[in-house]
């Protein structure tokens, strides 16, 4: 993995929880009203984690690209 995929991994749980942060009351407590949004955030944070540290432990490197990650890859090369 590039020093780029792994700070975009990061940028993303980062958003995740902040999210999840920004759905809680000021004690820490759920609202009601936010708490299905709230474990969503978090859970997505933890997938994201799970697959970043499977990114960096090489569990991908054999498998092919899925036409989605090939024309991120394409967006990514052409932005840099």
């Amino acid at each position: 993995m590039t020093k780029k995929e792994i700070l975009n991994y990061l940028e993303l749980i980062t958003i995740e929880l902040t999210e999840a942060h920004d759905w809680t009351d000021t004690d820490g407590t759920l609202s009601p009203k936010y708490t299905a949004n709230t474990n969503c955030a978090v859970n997505t944070a933890k997938e994201l984690v799970d697959e970043l540290v499977d990114n960096l432990n090489g569990k991908f490197d054999n498998e092919r690209l899925t036409e989605a990650e090939e024309v991120m890859d394409i967006i990514n090369m052409e932005s840099n």
